[in-house]
């Protein structure tokens, strides 16, 4: 056991950085002492869908020999939460159903809802469309002790905001080390401004906007990040994935207070 893990400190790997194959990301995430995987409920180009029977069980038996800690449904961003006028969008809160199901089934603890592309919140009318969606999708997970964390490109205060119009405390808001650096918003800032809506795991990749800043370095030195997903590309570099690992590791020892992710609680 390594230092990192005598503090309870945990590094998750994202399936869908690594390739379509639940079984072949599982052991991925094995060979760079992972604490767990995150996976992606897919749908268009992102893979097959977790709905279907044999995926669903698939999964399932994956889960029972390696912590699945998050679904994530990237497919809501292809589909759009809201429509062009802020309107929520009925195929994408039926999408977040779906997952949900799956996400009871298999037994994660997570949904992490993302909002960009389609689903950006952009004007005040998808604001006020996607904490429409965002409020049912936490009350349909927390009948099942299910945690929504949504993710997107606005800054603390707007994500606050956000997330005082759900009005739900439940909801967790995703602090992203490369989209937060992309859309020109400091993560240690962002950090501060939620507050105590930081959702414990933290998303770690390299900013389009600046490759050359080291992700990592930017991660916010809080007690509240309990852990952190890692997310290169690493179907390009599969190498990358044990010195990213290793990286957020050693980056979260330094943390003030170490303490376990939220699936441990």
């Amino acid at each position: 056991m390594t230092g990192a893990r005598s503090t309870s400190i945990t590094v998750d790997v994202p399936q869908w950085r690594i390739g379509d194959d639940l079984a072949a990301a599982a052991a991925a995430a094995r060979s760079v002492a992972a604490d767990g995987l995150q996976i992606d409920f897919g749908g268009a180009h992102r893979g097959p869908r977790l709905d279907q029977g044999y995926r669903l069980d698939e999964a399932r038996q994956l889960a029972s020999s390696l912590p699945v800690t998050a679904l994530a449904v990237n497919h809501a961003n292809d589909l759009g939460l809201v429509t062009d006028d802020g309107r929520p969008n009925p195929a994408a809160t039926a999408l977040l159903r779906t997952a949900l199901r799956c996400a009871v089934t298999i037994g994660i603890p997570v949904l992490h809802v993302p909002g960009f592309r389609r689903s950006a919140p952009s004007s005040p009318a998808r604001v006020a469309g996607t904490a429409a969606v965002l409020r049912e999708a936490v009350d349909d997970a927390a009948v099942h002790g299910i945690t929504v964390a949504y993710e997107s490109a606005l800054d603390g205060h707007a994500s606050i905001a956000l997330a005082e119009t759900v009005g739900r405390g439940a909801l967790g808001l995703v602090l992203d080390v490369g989209n937060l650096v992309d859309a020109g918003n400091a993560p240690a800032d962002f950090a501060t401004a939620v507050g105590g809506r930081l959702h414990a795991c933290a998303h770690v990749k390299a900013s389009v906007r600046a490759p050359s800043v080291e992700p990592v370095a930017l991660l916010p030195q809080s007690p509240a990040i309990r852990s952190v997903l890692v997310e290169n590309d690493y179907r390009a570099v599969p190498a990358r994935l044990a010195a990213d690992v290793t990286a957020a590791r050693n980056r979260l020892s330094q943390n003030p207070e170490g303490a376990q992710c939220a699936r441990s609680h």
